[in-house]
């Protein structure tokens, strides 16, 4: 019987060569993309992550090469690693919201890649096609509350409750759905 709390070491906000921030090389053949997906698996083993996300800007292209290398994953022998010790790959997005804020909206680790795009498609984000070395330029979502976002998904069989949206937080109000009182401004 299970005894209680487990803690796991997770990023929740991991971008990939096909971001447009990347700086540096760019897979952009298959083989390179399998490639770079195994390396960065095996730098998440080494760092004993439990659990990562991948969250570029409005695309999800490069997600299945990371689950795939995860699922791949052997021991030091070359026998597969079992499935509480492989790392956990949730599909992701790094969303830009008119609201205005950024967001991190997090799908179920086996959500199929087609539901995926419809996500992508419910929220009028056009993805740049799977072979481009680059995702698509970022623009505003025109999304009117976060409200918004999850009925657009919910909308969605396959997605209904299989997705968590986390607004950016953060005490300088750039980006964040937080906004500083204009009234402490004055009280300085």
């Amino acid at each position: 019987m299970d005894k209680g709390a487990h803690f796991y070491s997770c990023d929740f906000q991991v971008h990939t060569p096909r971001d447009n921030d990347w700086t540096g090389a760019c897979p952009a053949t298959q083989e390179e993309r399998r490639a770079y997906a195994a390396e960065f698996i095996a730098a998440c083993q080494s760092k004993e992550l439990d659990a990562v996300a991948i969250t570029d800007h409005h695309d999800v292209a490069f997600f299945p090469y990371i689950r795939d290398a995860a699922l791949a994953e052997r021991d030091a022998s070359g026998n597969p690693l079992p499935a509480e010790r492989r790392i956990v790959v949730f599909p992701g997005v790094e969303l830009t919201l008119a609201v205005p804020c950024q967001a991190i909206l997090l799908f179920d680790p086996d959500t199929d890649l087609d539901d995926l795009e419809r996500a992508l498609a419910a929220l009028g984000i056009t993805p740049a096609p799977r072979q481009s070395i680059k995702a698509s330029p970022v623009r505003r979502l025109t999304v009117n509350s976060l409200n918004d976002i999850y009925s657009r998904l919910s909308d969605h069989q396959n997605l209904t409750d299989r997705f968590i949206l986390l607004p950016n937080v953060n005490d300088k109000g750039d980006n964040t759905i937080l906004k500083p009182d204009p009234s402490s401004a004055t009280r300085k």
